[in-house]
């Protein structure tokens, strides 16, 4: 399916809704005036007719002004109601146009709450938090469609009939944009219930509850809709998780009608992706390939320091991430078979528990062992060890590596030890290496973050700190 200039469909449908609200906005003021003349009118006749005619006089009449009065407050609230729907598929447009010109990370929910640092992957690749993929692709407005999107992205799908139908779904609800900004604005509408004249608060409640009897009204009805439909509620609420969850999938497939669906193979050991890009670099990003297949089982990534590589091995994770929930990924061309993902990225000290960050960093990697003893594991290590000498850093990356490799894991590696390029040789072509690097141009140091074949053959970190002024 094609899906062209959301952009601009954002735009025109901002302004329809602009103009509505305008309309709107007369015609409350009218009714509000309205309501006003009839209280008071009413108000002036009740106690002119108790005053001539007698209570009974006055107790009929304030009858009829009481049902008129009741009457102009529904169409009131009703055209209010109206308003909020109005005013929240305005919002939604304008935030499709956020979205889209990378305004996002402007967004509220951040889903910080769901930071988990214990996750196998969800801390490293910014899952959750401040710019995160959660805070990017969320359209989520209740708490059941918050838990499902949650779900989709940190317990990854391992079923490929599974995904294929969110897919199809995500693919179906995409070309449906007005029904999903209407199924957005029902979440988004909070009735102001403080205007509603059969709330309880409203004063004019109680004459209103005596004349129709509304509460017991209410009670039989509520006790007949739990007989016929109270055991179905949780099967309703977790209905229309699955339908937000979807919904945020779609959304993101909309406004990205150049990214694709991954195509979910049965080879053992396959990640193909062409032209693929980080989808939280909204601006400027550079895509590049990956080829894990054959005989490859790792690519070993080195480079010089901010020339890309921890970005490219978040690039593969973010999108495996998108893959295994069901949604489009960033990439011109995606493949890959269904794995647990594992990363060892940012770890840190724990002072609470007295581990150092290097003992942290082992009891994580001894996680990521045992599991691809069990389980396809796909992993990304960047600059594993960094916490000890040189020495032991080469040998203990080698040991580990070669460990992954004969448990059937596959994955992404990214070092500065230009020492384990020798790995390709000894590892008969299962690892295989690639670097990223830098270019000088008017004294001014530059990066193409393009992936390049072989060993990193620059540095640059003597630079780096002459740039900053440490050594002048």
């Amino acid at each position: 399916m094609k899906i062209n200039n959301p952009l601009g469909t954002y735009k025109k449908r901002k302004k329809v809704y602009s103009d509505l609200l305008n309309k709107q906005a007369g015609k409350i003021n009218k009714l509000s005036n309205i309501r006003l003349i009839i209280a008071l009118v009413g108000i002036g006749n009740i106690i002119y007719l108790y005053v001539i005619k007698g209570p009974s006089y006055s107790y009929y009449i304030s009858l009829v002004y009481i049902g008129l009065f009741a009457y102009v407050v529904t169409i009131h609230n009703r055209l209010k109601h109206n308003n909020k729907y109005f005013q929240a598929l305005h919002d939604i447009n304008e935030t499709g146009l956020h979205h889209i010109n990378g305004k996002w990370k402007e967004f509220k929910d951040t889903g910080l709450e769901y930071l988990d640092d214990s996750h196998s992957f969800s801390s490293d690749l910014d899952v959750f938090g401040q710019g995160s993929l959660f805070q990017y692709i969320n359209t989520t407005t209740s708490y059941m469609g918050r838990e499902t999107l949650k779900r989709y992205l940190t317990e990854p799908c391992k079923k490929e009939e599974e995904i294929i139908k969110r897919q199809e779904a995500v693919d179906e609800l995409s070309s449906q944009l007005s029904w999903r900004q209407r199924f957005m604005a029902e979440g988004l509408i909070i009735p102001d219930k403080s205007d509603n004249i059969l709330n309880r608060k409203n004063p004019y409640f109680t004459p209103i509850n005596i004349i129709t009897l509304w509460d017991y009204q209410c009670m039989i009805a509520l006790e007949s809709w739990k007989k016929k439909s109270g055991k179905l509620i949780k099967t309703w609420l977790d209905t229309i998780g699955e339908f937000e969850a979807l919904s945020s999938l779609s959304n993101l497939r909309y406004d990205n009608p150049d990214w694709t669906f991954p195509k979910i193979t049965d080879k053992l050991y396959n990640i193909r992706a062409r032209d693929m890009g980080h989808p939280l670099i909204t601006e400027n990003r550079v895509c590049n390939d990956l080829k894990i297949d054959g005989p490859t089982r790792a690519l070993l990534i080195t480079g010089s320091n901010m020339s890309g590589k921890s970005t490219y091995l978040r690039t593969a994770g973010i999108n495996l991430v998108l893959a295994y929930a069901g949604g489009p990924v960033c990439a011109k061309e995606f493949h890959c078979n269904i794995f647990y993902i594992y990363t060892c990225m940012r770890v840190s000290d724990n002072l609470e528990k007295n581990i150092s960050s290097f003992y942290a960093e082992l009891l994580r990697i001894k996680e990521i062992v045992d599991e691809s003893k069990r389980s396809k594991v796909f992993f990304l290590l960047d600059e594993i060890f960094k916490g000890t000498n040189s020495h032991d850093r080469h040998e203990g990356a080698k040991i580990l590596i070669k460990r992954l490799l004969d448990n059937n894991a596959i994955g992404l590696i990214s070092t500065h030890d230009l020492e384990l390029g020798v790995l390709e040789r000894e590892s008969s072509g299962k690892v295989r290496n690639y670097h990223f690097k830098e270019y000088y141009k008017n004294r001014e140091i530059h990066f193409d973050y393009k992936l390049n074949p072989g060993i990193s053959t620059t540095r640059n970190a003597m630079y780096l700190i002459k740039m900053v002024g440490i050594n002048d």
